[in-house]
């Protein structure tokens, strides 16, 4: 929600773990339907492509992020995967 943080739209303008209500009326009305998952060591997370997400780690631990986007064979019945066409919107390049 609110892209355009960072000035990419791949990142949100809005704090989502101190959620302005004045200015982001929508992610305050959308935080109590958050879904919250809690990781341990060798867990791994599959977040679809174009889901909003916020990531927080405890003090003093590590975490790695791998973001991934891939083109499909043309003809191939998959049609969630995203293109670098969708990409390339998603950033504001034509």
């Amino acid at each position: 929600m609110y892209p355009g943080g960072g000035g990419s739209a791949l990142f949100s303008r809005a704090d989502p773990f101190d959620v302005d209500v004045a200015t982001y009326p929508l992610l305050a009305q959308a935080m109590p339907r958050a879904l919250h998952a809690e990781l341990t060591a060798g867990d791994l997370l599959y977040l679809p492509c174009g889901w909003w997400h916020a990531v927080e780690s405890p003090r003093g631990k590590r975490s790695v992020s791998v973001s991934y986007w891939a083109n499909l064979a043309e003809g191939s019945k998959n049609d969630s995967a995203p293109t670098n066409s969708t990409y390339n919107e998603a950033v504001g390049r034509s």
